[in-house]
């Protein structure tokens, strides 16, 4: 894949896990750390530079997703930020709406068959294992599992990516087995290889969907 491809993935996996922390602290009142939730944003924001002006400096043809992408990421970010901080019900209700719409953009900006990679299963399944939500939590890692092995069986690219398939799903199994015991939440080194595992998953999205270059048009480089 081309840089422009990791930028993607990095910033799209950023806002993923900021997405998931206003879900989690929604629905179960976790709330997450001020320093944390600041760093996944200040990350998201600087990953989200280079990508648009990557945008900027290699034009899309879809331009109408891509236009929609900054809007509503400045929207997510101008409503997430002073979320965190005044911890407003209201503001963390709006920032969790507008963030899982920019997913689902980011989702629809490219022509894709279901994949376990896809932002808004990812972004659902982080929020449950951050809520401590298990029935939720194992109803999405096994649709992602499935995937996960469909795709292991049958992708193009099996004989090169197979041992990073491999180790995506045992990572989702552990995070799996860690709910189930109720020793998720309480050990940063779970919390580490599950996020890990979703990462993974997202680089495989993107080799599964043959998104080389995202924001330029494939016949072009």
């Amino acid at each position: 894949m081309r840089r422009g491809a990791w930028i993607n993935i990095l910033f799209s996996f950023l806002i993923i896990i900021s997405v998931a922390m206003m879900i989690s602290w929604l629905v179960s009142g976790k709330e997450p750390g001020l320093h944390i939730a600041f760093t996944v944003l200040i990350s998201s924001f600087l990953c989200g530079l280079l990508y648009f002006l990557n945008i900027f400096i290699h034009p899309t043809s879809r331009k109408s997703y891509k236009l929609a992408e900054i809007i509503l990421y400045l929207l997510y970010l101008g409503l997430a930020s002073p979320a965190v901080l005044i911890k407003s019900p209201i503001l963390i209700l709006l920032s969790s709406a507008s963030g899982f719409l920019l997913l689902v953009v980011f989702d629809n900006s490219v022509k894709s068959f279901f994949h376990s990679g896809q932002a808004f299963l990812t972004v659902l399944l982080i929020a449950s294992f951050l809520s401590g939500m298990v029935i939720p939590f194992l109803f999405i890692a096994i649709i992602k599992l499935i995937s996960c092995i469909y795709y292991s069986l049958t992708a193009d690219t099996l004989n090169i990516y197979l041992s990073l398939r491999i180790l995506r799903i045992l990572l989702l199994l552990t995070a799996g087995f860690a709910i189930f015991r109720n020793i998720f939440y309480s050990d940063p080194l779970i919390i580490c290889l599950f996020l890990s595992g979703e990462f993974i998953d997202r680089i495989l999205f993107y080799i599964d969907m043959n998104i080389l270059y995202i924001e330029s048009d494939k016949n072009k480089y």
